[in-house]
Formats: C-alpha cells, structure tokens, sequence
C-alpha cells in the first residue's frame, strides 16, 4: 500500500469507521470497519424523514437508529465510504469505493490481482494490468491516473480532471461541493444548506429571490413587486420611503419629516391637520378640532383667549375687552378676597366680607351697617334643653348654637353664654362696641359693657327662629316652683366671670351635682344668677361672634 493510501485511509476513517493497518477487529484482516453490525442492505436508495414506525431514513444525511452512516445521495458514489445502505463501504464486500479502494473482488486474499487491502497488485507499475483503468507509474494523485490506478472521475475525493471540487465525505447539491464536483456559488440554481436562502439561478435582482441569494422582502434594499420603494436599513416612519416600503405620502400617518408638520392619517381640514399635512394653529381664524374659538388675532383680553378657548371668569386672564367685561380674574373660588368668583372688584354691599370690613350682609340685615360695620349682634335663647351631661363642653355649646341659627334670618358664628371651671364666658366671647339684639330686633344691651352691668334692658325670651318662650307663672327668683322650667345653664356669673358650678364641666347629669345657670324671663341678674342640680333639662343662651 502506498503512503498517499495510508494517508488517505486515515482521513476518511473519522467520518464513519476507524481504520488502522496494524489492528484487525475480529473475523477481519484488515481495512475499514464499524463499531456497530452492518445491517442488510435495502436495496433502492430511500430519502426523506423518518417513516412513521420512527426508522432512520438512509439517504436523509442523518445517521438514525441502525445506520452506520449516512452521505445522502452520495452513498456509494464515487469515493464515498458510505454504500447505499447506509452501511460503511469495507474491503472484501464487493463495492468499489475508488477514493480509497483500487479494486474490491469480494474477499481478502492477496495475489489473485487484488490484494486483502483492496489494492491493485502491480498499481504504479507503469503498466496497465487486470483491473486497472490505469498506470501512470507515478505518485501524483491529481493527474490523469490517480494513485489507485482510476481514472478521474467526480466524487472519487480527488480533485482532477475538471473538478473545482470534490468532498471525498460526499458532494451533494446543497453542500460547498455540488454533485457536479463544482464549487457551491450564488447563481448556480443550487442551495447551499446554511449559506443561501434561495438560489433562482439568474441575474435578475427584483423577483423573489436577489442576486445575493437573500430571499426578498422589504429593507433588503432592493425594489420588489408592490413594493414602491426601498432604501434597505434607511426605510422610516418619518423618512421618504416607510418600513412598509411604500412612498410617505399625506395621509398615511406618519410625518414626513421633510415636508409634513403633521399628519393625521386623513386628508380632512379643520381637525388641527390640513390635507397638506401643515398644522392647522390657533390664532388662524379657522375653528379647529378642540378649538373653542378662534378669532384670529393675538387680543388675549377679549371673548376669544390667545389658547383659542372661549374667554371665561376664574382663568386669571381679566377680559377687559369682553362681552361682559371683568374688573378682575385671581382664578379662585374664594368669594373674601379682593376679587370675587364673578370677576368683579370686592365692594361693600356685594355681601362678602373681604379685608377691612366687619360684615357684609348686602345692606339688608339689621346688624350690618351701610359702610360694611357691624351695628349690632344678634342674642337667643335655644329651643331645646339639656341636662349637665348633655352639654358635654364650650365647643359642643357652641356647635350647638350655630347649627340652630343656621338658615335662620340671624344665621352667623355663635358661641355659647358659657363657662367652665378653666375658662370664662367672658375669656370665650368678643366685646362688642355696639349693641346686641333679640331675632325681633329688640335691644337687650348697648354693648358688651351693658350686657355684663348686672342687668339686661330686656330678657333674653326668643328663641332661634324669633318665637317667644313663655313660662306659665313665670318665675321671680330663682327658688320660684317655676324656676327650673325657664332654666338655662351658664357657668358664669352676670358679669361673665366664673362661678363656682359647672356640672363637673358639663360631663354630669347627677342629681346632687349643681351646674350654674340664668332665668330666661329675667332681666335683673338672675337671668344668670342661679344653680340648679345638674338633672336639670336647661337651655342656653347664644351670642353672635365676628365672622371668620
């Protein structure tokens, strides 16, 4: 055997077999074997997946269950070591594989022409003898005569001849190496496996498959039909050719950003996008989508604002050149500032109390004064009554009070006539300069220094709502048997100092616990001179406070 044999041998021995000339596996003597049986050979060639029963398929290129390898159509052509039954080609089984055998007889016997290493006995002798197709006497193996003594054929693993190639593993159509023996290239018809996505075989660039053997599509740069275009990795949403690989045009959507200031997807005037693609701005007299108005000019004092939104009170704008002109505009809902919820100026007289004025009653009150100052604060006695423990303490008193004036003519701020054992009634409540009156407008006392002289010009009999109180035998001091039922607790003496009683500060309804109180039909200082036992169901006076 040659050396190039020797070295050709161990260079196709990985693909499918081992091959040593010093060790023979068992029953053999030498040449290519498997670690695996050969199996029985089928005859045709078969190709495809595997069969439903899960067989390998020979002919498939994948070496499945019971193959002992697979070249697809290659099997046994040329100088595959694969035989069509996917089985490995051996020396001694008859098959000529003439990259690696140079005659195969059927047995291993030597001199009877062809030796057990399925050589030819006088191969590279010069002469032509038995079963060679040549002899060229020499070692070069890409000639004419190959060192086996063949002649060059494609798919003996020998480039000659004509070949550009020649995959002694096995050329296929769809490998580096055709069947034809030549190179795999773009434009050959032909698809190279993992390198090509398609291969039509011609130079046109604009059907389905291009002249880089890249299947088409749009962004491959390259102007398919129905596309209108494509600038490849250029293609965008806002350039002249849209990653659809149609032409931007007004109306698709998308900004052109040379050209477009907007687009709408539509070619409609007056939705903010005109049919040129330009955006349709306030200020163009044209009323747009989600324009209010639009007047055309930049007057942002008129009935129109510069944001084309209709003109109106609480935007901060003061609209001098209104319909109806505002004096002012603060933007805010608080009616006791200098600037009312109408876009007026605070006035005397509009009925809210804004800095600098004591009431505002819309000059139609009997303790407002025309100038916005309190000429008077109103006083009542409460038509409910109330144990010691019902009163609670001074804010539960004087929630009381203001809620029973609420809605009423007198409706205001009220604060209870009330003490307790830390704070004075007079502590609690304002001193008024001017006088203060009944619901019925009558005068009970000049101001605060009257109210707490020790008398009052009038008792204190009306209730909330300007109804009288009338107590049968009206009592005249207070351990009169009708005391208790013109009883109202106070917690403070005329003067409005502190007294000694409180009900436990109004926390307690006991019997034998005494809480301070007054007379209502009294106006002497008993109407709030008096103690009664704190089970004693009472009511209170109330006197209007300033405003917040």
């Amino acid at each position: 055997m040659t050396r190039r044999t020797l070295w050709l041998w161990a260079a196709l021995a990985p693909a499918a077999c081992f091959f040593d000339p010093d060790i023979s596996p068992p029953g053999e003597t030498d040449g290519l074997t498997s670690s695996t049986p050969a199996p029985t050979s089928g005859g045709d060639v078969p190709t495809g997946d595997p069969d439903e029963t899960g067989s390998a398929v020979c002919g498939d290129f994948d070496i499945g269950p019971g193959e002992e390898c697979d070249n697809g159509a290659g099997n046994n052509g040329g100088g595959a070591t694969c035989k069509e039954d996917c089985t490995v080609n051996e020396c001694g089984d008859g098959y000529l594989a003439p990259a690696i055998e140079g005659c195969d007889d059927g047995n291993k016997t030597d001199d009877d022409g062809c030796s057990a290493t399925c050589m030819n006995e006088g191969c590279g002798d010069g002469v032509t003898a038995d079963a060679e197709e040549c002899d060229d006497g020499n070692s070069v193996d890409t000639d004419s005569c190959t060192n086996l003594c063949h002649l060059p054929i494609c798919g003996d693993g020998i480039v000659n001849g004509g070949d550009e190639c020649d995959d002694p593993l096995g050329n296929a159509d769809s490998a580096a190496c055709t069947s034809s023996c030549k190179d795999a290239v773009c434009g050959d018809g032909l698809v190279h496996a993992g390198v090509e996505a398609c291969d039509d075989g011609n130079a046109v660039d604009g059907d389905e498959c291009s002249n880089a053997c890249a299947a088409a599509g749009c962004g491959d740069g390259v102007v398919q039909m129905g596309e209108d275009c494509d600038l490849g990795a250029s293609n965008s949403e806002s350039g002249a050719c849209l990653p659809s690989c149609q032409n931007a045009a007004c109306g698709d959507g998308f900004v052109l950003m040379d050209g477009e200031e907007c687009d709408d997807g539509n070619l409609d005037d007056g939705d903010g996008c005109s049919s040129v693609c330009q955006a349709e701005a306030c200020g163009n007299g044209v009323l747009d989508a989600q324009e209010e108005c639009d007047d055309g000019n930049f007057d942002d004092t008129d009935d129109c604002r510069n944001t084309c939104q209709t003109a109106a009170c609480g935007d901060m704008v003061v609209a001098v050149n209104a319909t109806a002109p505002e004096e002012c505009d603060d933007g805010n809902a608080d009616n006791n500032d200098a600037c009312l919820t109408t876009c007026k100026n605070a006035k005397c007289g509009d009925g809210f109390v804004f800095t600098g004025e004591e009431c505002d009653d819309g000059q139609v009150s009997d303790t407002c004064g025309v100038d916005c100052k309190r000429s008077g604060y109103w006083v009542f006695v409460t038509s409910t009554k109330f144990d010691g423990n019902d009163v609670m303490d001074l804010a539960n008193a004087d929630m009381i009070c203001t809620m029973l004036a609420a809605n009423k003519p007198i409706d205001g701020v009220y604060r209870a006539w009330l003490g307790d054992s830390s704070t004075t009634a007079a502590e609690r409540l304002f001193h008024s300069a001017v006088r203060y009156i009944l619901p019925n407008k009558a005068k009970i006392a000049d101001d605060w220094s009257d109210l707490t002289d020790g008398g009052l010009d009038l008792a204190i009999t009306r209730n909330e709502s300007g109804l009288t109180i009338n107590i049968n035998n009206p009592p005249i001091n207070c351990q009169a048997n009708t005391a208790k039922d013109a009883a109202v607790w106070t917690g403070a003496m005329p003067s409005g100092s502190m007294a000694d009683a409180n009900c436990n500060d109004w926390n307690t309804g006991q019997l034998f616990a005494m809480g301070q109180a007054g007379l209502l039909n009294r106006f002497d200082a008993s109407w709030s001179g008096c103690q009664f036992s704190c089970d004693t169901q009472a009511r209170l006076y109330c006197i209007e406070q300033p405003g917040p």
